[in-house]
């Protein structure tokens, strides 16, 4: 019997998640404890997220002498990447929407932060960054809006793929393809409007906000392809099955 071993999908899903919880447990709550600093706390941060924004990556490796389908690789790549970003809209980006109006245009100016507010400082650590939340018009927050709702849609077709209804792979491939386009249209707004609303800090553009949301153009793209293969793919073998000769 062959010894038992990690595969480097398996590695790469706990090297994900790993700096995922060491971005919120270690930095945020260092922060909130008063035991690390805002800042360069939030540089590291983010770039731990933008390395664990790739994770779905792995996906598509195998462990040694394996040999899995295209279906199965894509189907793995699918769910890895919905978890990814529905994690991410739901303790980042939905709080960021709701929550700007009441807290974070409370006189906060943008290159500091006040005492009290350490609660605050996962969304100012980006808000330095990218400041469509603050400063944005009714376009780019209606965009923001659909595509933040549009990623809390697909942690309802995720479970509709485990069970292997169609419709949810269809809906999962329209959802992943609108997120990525409206990505797509935020980040040529702002390169057309000469980025008003990003820092002009190195590190702040390219990876807080480049960086961040290339992953959602890329791997959501792909994402909305595979969907619609696996669904075409499973309309084709229910198919088969349902004029299979008895």
């Amino acid at each position: 019997m062959p010894e038992a071993s990690l595969k480097p999908r398996t590695i790469g899903f706990i090297v994900a998640n790993l700096l995922f919880l060491v971005q919120g447990m270690v930095g945020y709550g260092g922060v909130l404890l008063g035991l690390l600093p805002q800042t360069p706390t939030d540089d590291i941060a983010f770039f731990l997220i933008v390395v664990a924004f790739h994770g779905p990556f792995f996906a598509f490796l195998d462990a040694k002498g394996e040999q899995r389908s295209k279906a199965e690789r894509y189907q793995l790549f699918v769910n890895w990447w919905i978890i990814t970003a529905a994690s991410a809209t739901v303790f980042w980006e939905l709080p960021w929407y709701y929550l700007e109006d009441d807290i974070l245009r409370r006189g906060i100016p943008m290159d500091r932060f006040h005492e009290g507010l350490e609660w605050l400082w996962i969304f100012w650590g980006y808000g330095i960054a990218d400041h469509r939340f603050l400063n944005g018009d009714g376009t780019v927050l209606s965009v923001e809006f659909l595509s933040i709702h549009t990623s809390l849609m697909l942690i309802v077709t995720y479970f509709m793929m485990k069970k292997r209804n169609i419709w949810g792979y269809w809906l999962a491939g329209l959802g992943t393809m609108g997120v990525a386009y409206g990505t797509v249209i935020y980040v040529l707004s702002e390169w057309y409007e000469g980025w008003p609303l990003i820092s002009d800090r190195a590190y702040d553009f390219w990876v807080k906000f480049i960086l961040t949301q290339t992953p959602y153009i890329f791997y959501g793209g792909f994402a909305s392809f595979c969907c619609l293969y696996l669904a075409g793919e499973l309309a084709v073998k229910k198919h088969q099955m349902q004029n299979a000769p008895t």
